[in-house]
């Protein structure tokens, strides 16, 4: 509940990561959950497994785009992007993970 998805990428499984957002003036998270590919199918509803949640202490902001990059040993680099969409109150941010295979 209050989560948007914002983006997706393609895991070389064929698994999908979906980067969600929450952004309001009172709270900020951002989360990333992972769907299966053998569930990706026409007229489905769809239930990802939650993989990480971003929120306050954490450094947080409004999280748009996410990316992935295979690494030689068989894990996933993730990366997060967030723009300040030129306002004083968001900050353009890259957060980046390893996701182990």
């Amino acid at each position: 509940p209050g989560f948007a998805a914002t983006s997706i990428a393609r895991l070389p499984s064929g698994d999908v990561l979906v980067l969600e957002r929450k952004f309001t003036l009172f709270e900020r998270a951002a989360r990333v959950v992972r769907v299966r590919a053998d569930t990706l199918l026409p007229g489905t509803r769809v239930v990802g497994e939650e993989l990480a949640v971003i929120a306050s202490p954490l450094t947080v902001d409004n999280f748009e785009g996410i990316a992935v990059l295979p690494e030689a040993d068989g894990a996933t680099r993730i990366y997060l992007v967030s723009d300040n969409n030129f306002s004083v109150l968001e900050r353009t941010l890259l957060l980046i993970f390893r996701l182990a295979s």
